[in-house]
């Protein structure tokens, strides 16, 4: 090895450090009742601010990444977060934990008003039914 073959190596470019991160969420099917404590992209920025926060820690100074090379040249970093959202289906609701709440009440509220209407019939007929049954016995005392 000679002393121009060193010196090569010594220009050659610290090689890119590339992260790639996937939170991506998918909702599939219909009726979901999703909870999110942020957007999709202010929960992509936290995380791109919490990576670049923790390289710049941990870097060569802190026995980390050496994110320069031997002339000073910064370190290329490729970082990639997708936060994306697919939703397939219907009557999916995606929220706050305050949304979601509100989307349980009004569907109880529904379910309770459903139930009401199914047992007014019922409840007319046995009232009905007890006052024939009242006219019979008199009828029949």
């Amino acid at each position: 090895m000679n002393e121009n073959e060193t010196m090569e190596d010594d220009d050659e470019p610290c090689a890119p450090l590339n992260l790639r991160i996937n939170t991506s969420i998918t909702i599939n099917k219909s009726n979901n009742l999703i909870c999110l404590s942020e957007s999709p992209s202010s929960h992509a920025n936290a995380i791109t601010e919490a990576i670049t926060g923790a390289i710049r820690k941990h870097s060569a100074g802190d026995c980390g990444f050496p994110m320069v090379d031997g002339n000073g040249n910064p370190r290329p970093i490729r970082l990639e977060v997708d936060a994306g959202l697919v939703v397939e289906g219907e009557g999916n609701i995606i929220g706050s934990e305050s949304v979601i709440l509100e989307a349980i009440r009004q569907r109880d509220e529904r379910l309770e008003q459903k139930e009401l209407c199914l047992r007014r019939p019922r409840a007319e007929d046995e009232e009905g039914e007890s006052s024939s049954d009242g006219a019979k016995r008199r009828r029949s005392e």
